[in-house]
């Protein structure tokens, strides 16, 4: 859970579920996701898992 808010990709009483994978904050965390540097809060999480 994101309770810091630092992810936000939307608001579903007001975006359509398709448009949260196409804004600038979603496209961020897959590059970060994908090994760019930078914050990530998928990164620090207790159930996250290493690369194998």
């Amino acid at each position: 859970m994101d309770f810091e808010r630092r992810h936000v990709l939307g608001n579903l009483l007001r975006d359509e579920y398709q448009e949260l994978f196409e804004g600038p904050v979603f496209r961020e965390i897959a590059d970060r996701m994908n090994g760019k540097d930078g914050f990530l809060l998928c990164r620090v999480c207790e159930f996250a898992e290493a690369k194998k």
